[in-house]
């Protein structure tokens, strides 16, 4: 098809048929290259779609544009059913003022989709339809095995959909550019099924900005199970994460890898999310919030380098029950969320929090009360008790509304208990956190693993401190709490607290019976006033055993033979005492059995040598026995 043609009617594509533009005239277009076709639709003449691969397996579309002669009235392209479809070098649009049609449906039970270097075209509308749709009829098998490379989406992304008798998913997205984003670049309803690998490489968003931010991967409906996310180099939609669950239903997304990008935080269990955290290796990120349950495991394959923050878990199982008695509350709707707090307040001050603020989980899924009648109504709401609260918060009572991510609530409620009774009282002004990567601030509830894991890198890691000092930083929040506890477990065997040399040798520990072992402990004291202070460090004596009156003490022992001494003469050997060091002072032990007319003196003579010289004093020669010779240097 060397020229560009209009059309009143759907093309049908029959099974092995290809349509492929080539080299012309009035083919060529600002496009992804010059072999290009031309497929201008007439509006309201067509139904379903302008090129229909019906059932067509291993068929393919190359160098064609899809194009309206005005306001378009089906969708671009349609594949329904089948296997083995190439699209190379398409585009596909619908009229920018269209709010009901799609430029690419893929229906099921369709597989095996491959799309290289195209273009698809949503309209503009905030009510506008996906750039494409990817699902399935009831009965049949889901569409699945999409594979998108070195494409663009604009305006809106893609709707994966679960309508349909089998699990859905597969779909790998190449180097794809998501433009003018309106939406998620990938929308995920799973109503009918469970879903599963939906794999990210490279590409993005183009519009990053925090006031537009739209996430890669949204879970927008459905209580079946969904997973199996993975982001390789790609960057994240900023104040939004990678991913956002608003299924307000019972399911929860697992199985997350998010590896290597620029800016690659991560949001986990945003409002109204069932996030689960098992198996979530993280590979060089940022920073991160991760806000999982006491009871959840990070899975095998380790938390390595960046920066990491684990968040409380969110008050689950809200129920709430509205009485026309006790209150004053008029008839009439309310709503609430609860939130839960542990007592600690955040050291921290930036654009999300602010120092001294307490910490604060994610918010529940939202409940409404309804007063029947009267102006003495109220709403007695209970949940779920969280591991590490100190309290509750209940917002309410306005209807539910959100502004990139946040809920609003007029007003919120403390509660010491997991049960609160709102009679119409004038609450406190607030609206619920809004926890993603740029705040930073969540408190570390528990983090276990499944296997071997580690977390730190080359650069040093911060405990309660966004500036650490040392490898490990540990700042403790407040005056009143504990910097640093270990915990040991009924009966320990093992050590406590160990310090060990580059060799793996232990050099200082705490054992299991909490006793204190070191080669030397030191005590530094500051006396006097300024100007004429005088700071001094000292080892302590009563407990370091090798310590003499302050100095340190090296005790040593040799057996020694010196052979027959000759009258009024000397004999000398040597001992090795490891750390003595010239004119260091020596105290002899001598043997209780030495000989009588012999007298000694010991000298350190170099690094580590001791010298031992017995003179005789007598007029006769001695031979002095083999003897034990003994003492202590003194440094």
């Amino acid at each position: 098809m060397a020229n560009g043609i209009h059309i009143n009617v759907g093309l049908v594509l029959p099974r092995g048929w290809h349509i492929e533009g080539v080299p012309g005239a009035n083919g060529a277009g600002a496009f992804m290259s010059d072999y290009h076709g031309v497929i201008a639709a007439e509006p309201g003449t067509i139904t379903g779609a302008v090129i229909k691969l019906n059932a067509a397996s291993s068929s393919s579309l190359k160098n064609i544009q899809v194009v309206w002669n005005g306001t378009s009235s089906a969708a671009g392209i349609w594949i329904s059913g089948g296997a083995n479809y190439q699209l190379r070098n398409v585009a596909s649009e619908v009229s920018l003022s269209d709010t009901t049609n799609y430029a690419l449906l893929i229906e099921g039970p369709a597989q095996q989709v491959e799309i290289y270097n195209s273009v698809f075209t949503s309209g503009n509308q905030v009510t506008s339809k996906p750039s494409i749709r990817i699902y399935g009829v009831p009965g049949q098998t889901c569409a699945g095995n999409v594979f998108i490379y070195d494409s663009v989406l604009q305006n809106h992304g893609i709707s994966n959909e679960s309508n349909c008798s089998s699990s859905f998913g597969g779909m790998v997205l190449f180097n794809v550019l998501h433009e003018a984003v309106m939406s998620a670049t990938v929308k995920v309803d799973s109503t009918g099924a469970a879903g599963a690998r939906w794999t990210f490489i490279g590409g993005g968003q183009s519009d990053l900005a925090a006031a537009t931010a739209k996430p890669l991967w949204e879970h927008t409906a459905g209580a079946f199970p969904v997973g199996g996310l993975t982001f390789i180099g790609v960057e994240e939609p900023n104040g939004i994460g990678y991913y956002v669950d608003n299924s307000v239903a019972a399911a929860r997304i697992t199985d997350v890898t998010i590896i290597g990008a620029l800016n690659n935080g991560i949001t986990m269990r945003p409002p109204n999310s069932r996030l689960k955290a098992a198996n979530l290796p993280l590979v060089g990120w940022s920073s991160s919030i991760l806000t999982a349950t006491p009871s959840e495991t990070f899975g095998a394959g380790g938390l390595i380098g960046g920066q990491l923050n684990v968040g409380m878990q969110f008050p689950e199982n809200v129920a709430v029950t509205g009485f026309i008695i006790g209150g004053t509350l008029a008839v009439g709707n309310f709503f609430y969320v609860v939130s839960a707090l542990n007592g600690i307040n955040s050291p921290f001050d930036n654009a999300f929090i602010s120092s001294g603020t307490p910490y604060e989980s994610w918010i529940s899924q939202e409940v409404s009360c309804n007063v029947a009648s009267g102006t003495t109504g109220r709403c007695d709401l209970t949940w779920n008790s969280v591991p590490g609260a100190t309290s509750y918060r209940i917002y309410g009572r306005g209807a539910y509304t959100t502004n990139n991510g946040q809920h609003n609530k007029a007003i919120y409620f403390t509660s010491a208990t997991t049960s609160f009774s709102d009679t119409g009282g004038a609450g406190t002004s607030g609206s619920p956190p809004r926890w993603d990567r740029e705040s930073g601030n969540a408190p570390v509830v528990c983090l276990s693993a499944a296997a071997d894991n580690f977390i730190g890198g080359p650069k040093p890691l911060g405990v309660g401190t966004y500036a650490p000092q040392a490898k490990v930083h540990i700042a403790s929040p407040d005056a009143a709490t504990v910097g640093q506890r270990i915990d040991l477990a009924t009966a320990p065997t093992a050590n406590a607290w160990e310090v060990r040399d580059s060799a793996g040798t232990v050099q200082a520990k705490v054992d299991n019976g909490f006793n204190l072992t070191a080669p030397r402990l030191i005590a530094s004291a500051t006396t006097g006033t300024a100007p004429l202070g005088v700071s001094s460090t000292t080892e302590v004596t009563n407990l370091n055993s090798q310590l003499w009156h302050g100095k340190l003490a090296i005790d040593f022992s040799a057996s020694l033979d010196f052979g027959s001494i000759a009258p009024q003469s000397c004999a000398e050997l040597s001992v090795t005492v490891t750390g003595a060091s010239v004119n260091s002072a020596v105290a002899p032990a001598w043997p209780a059995t030495l000989e009588s007319g012999l007298m000694g003196v010991m000298y350190v003579s170099a690094a580590d040598n001791l010298r031992v010289r017995l003179c005789n004093v007598t007029l006769a020669s001695i031979d002095p026995s083999n003897q034990t010779f003994g003492g202590r240097v003194i440094k």
